[in-house]
């Protein structure tokens, strides 16, 4: 889903929040379960944070009493959530990865390799999970939940054509095409 639109907080909170929440849920999408201070040491957040967001997070979260020692509650991501997480955060890593790969060649045929493959191996996450959502207690889960994370692909593939592209035509404009041509000729005669 597309970030709200926070009124009265600028980019830096709103980038700071968005951190802390997805550090708390990479925290709790592991399948384990979780007490506070575990969440708190783990996102390396403060307490007033954690449990503002999972007050907030209620609705995502499955929570019970610790069995060894009953003052402590337990927290988990819901399972049918777990999975979406895992994903979403794959895509930032494969995010991550495609921008070195972006800045560190100067291959196009490499770069558009990276794309392609990495297309694939999400297209083929979001398949493996709708595949298997009665395992995960995702029955209603469909495609269409996809949509944003599959935007998110689609621009970073149009993002990155556009870019070698724009690159192409920059190093093209910068042959100069007779002499390009009369090197290849003239390799070519001591060739033979």
């Amino acid at each position: 889903m597309r970030k709200k639109n926070n009124r009265g907080m600028g980019e830096y909170q709103i980038n700071k929040s968005t951190k802390a929440k997805e550090a708390i849920i990479a925290v709790l999408s592991d399948g384990k379960w979780h007490q506070y201070n575990e969440i708190k040491e783990k996102s390396n957040l403060q307490n007033p944070t954690v449990s503002k967001y999972l007050k907030a997070f209620k609705k995502l979260l499955e929570k019970k009493e610790d069995e060894k020692d009953s003052r402590y509650v337990l927290y988990r991501l819901k399972p049918a959530l777990m999975a979406v997480a895992k994903f979403m955060f794959d895509i930032q890593n494969e995010w991550q990865e495609m921008k070195k790969t972006l800045f560190t060649t100067k291959n196009p045929l490499l770069i558009m390799d990276r794309i392609s493959n990495s297309n694939n191996v999400l297209m083929i996450g979001v398949l493996e999970i709708l595949k298997n959502k009665k395992q995960f207690g995702a029955e209603k889960l469909d495609l269409g939940d996809f949509a944003p994370a599959l935007d998110i692909m689609y621009d970073r593939y149009r993002f990155l054509t556009t870019y070698l592209l724009r690159d192409a035509e920059k190093m093209l404009a910068d042959i100069d095409l007779v002499q390009y041509l009369t090197e290849i000729e003239n390799r070519l005669e001591t060739d033979d």
